[in-house]
């Protein structure tokens, strides 16, 4: 990591420093991730859970429908779909008739099961692992779609029997050659592990995607900087950070985490110079809310004691090295949507004379960092 520039700076008890800002920052890919406030025991038994979902979605009943079998695929056709292949109809248009193109296949093959028609390819559950699986699985009435499919035509009961639908033709092509069941699962208790799933995030999704169905971690950066100019008596411009400190999630969506600054500064007054060295512990806490219907993230900041460390005094008639003195015990509220890469600043009561403020910053730590320029 290149640092760019040396900063000065003051902490959060009042004492002045210099930190080195870092210019590699993390990378973004299309919109802002959201946090993911689950914490590692709900995240294992969520995957836990859904591991034994995706085995009844790979399973060849359920796939057959969803991928593996594709009369739409020239090149697969024949090894996949034991009709070969079927040409994708289109209208004038030239966009896809999906009545024209699923009525080739109830024609002749699948006309014992009325509204059978192929899963749309955004959906296909070839290729994916258990992560991908789960993404996909992320829609609302997801319950409600295993339990009957919503009231619509009962696709996922026609898969458990293993019927595909096959009549005339295609009960003729393929003979008794079903699949075998779905071992030791029945549609109800598919339903029932797709609930119990939701249940181990909260019961109810949280997040963007990828919470619940793959690790992500984050973290809350902390930049603090003042500034004070006084003419030739006191000229000081302070800043402290950035710092990331990690958090940890709970199941009830309180987090906590923390961290140590370093210190390391310098100041000017009346003709004497100052440098300090040292660190000051602090701790990250706050609840963070995600769902459907609200995103907000709490963030609380404070010192957990005083400032450590020296500061070495040069003046024309004096020096000498002296123990920092730390200050007191300060607090500062933030409140955010929970995006990755959001800020949200509040003011820093030091006195009339100075403008001091405190950012943070959330931070995702799953995403790759993008390189430092030169």
């Amino acid at each position: 990591m290149k640092w760019r520039s040396w900063m000065v700076f003051c902490t959060l008890a009042g004492v002045c420093a210099a930190q080195p800002r870092a210019q590699g920052q993390p990378a973004q890919q299309g919109p802002p991730k959201r946090v993911c406030p689950l914490s590692d025991n709900q995240l294992k038994k969520a995957q836990d859970i859904f591991a034994k979902i995706a085995d009844v979605l790979r399973h060849p009943r359920c796939i057959n429908c969803h991928g593996a079998e594709d009369p739409f695929d020239k090149e697969k056709a024949s090894e996949t779909h034991s009709g070969g292949f079927y040409k994708v109809a289109v209208d004038e248009g030239g966009d896809v008739d999906e009545e024209k193109t699923n009525a080739q296949c109830t024609k002749d093959c699948h006309a014992g099961f009325p509204g059978w028609s192929m899963a749309p390819n955004a959906v296909f559950f070839v290729g994916l692992d258990n992560t991908g699986l789960c993404k996909l699985m992320k829609f609302k009435n997801v319950v409600a779609h295993f339990r009957n499919d919503e009231g619509g035509t009962q696709f996922i009961a026609e898969a458990f029997t293993g019927r595909r639908g096959l009549a005339g033709q295609g009960l003729d092509m393929v003979g008794d050659e079903n699949p075998a069941p779905v071992p030791n699962t029945t549609q109800p208790q598919l339903t029932q592990l797709v609930s119990d799933w939701i249940g181990a995030m909260g019961g109810k999704f949280q997040g963007d995607e990828r919470c619940g169905c793959e690790p992500v971690h984050f973290a809350v950066g902390v930049l603090y900087h003042a500034n004070i100019n006084m003419g030739s008596v006191l000229q000081q411009l302070t800043e402290m950070g950035p710092i990331d400190v990690p958090i940890t999630f709970h199941d009830d969506g309180t987090y906590e985490g923390t961290g140590q600054l370093p210190l390391a500064g310098a100041g000017r007054d009346r003709g004497c110079a100052s440098q300090s060295e040292g660190s000051l512990n602090i701790r990250i806490s706050g609840k963070a809310v995600e769902d459907e219907t609200n995103s907000s993230m709490h963030i609380e900041l404070t010192n957990t004691g005083p400032a450590t460390g020296t500061t070495g005094v040069q003046c024309p008639m004096y020096s000498g090295v002296f123990p920092l003195q730390g200050g007191n015990k300060r607090l500062v509220t933030f409140d955010a949507q929970g995006r990755a890469g959001e800020k949200a600043e509040a003011p820093f009561p030091l006195g009339p004379l100075v403008d001091a403020h405190v950012q943070v910053q959330i931070i995702d730590l799953s995403s790759p960092a993008a390189p430092a320029k030169p």
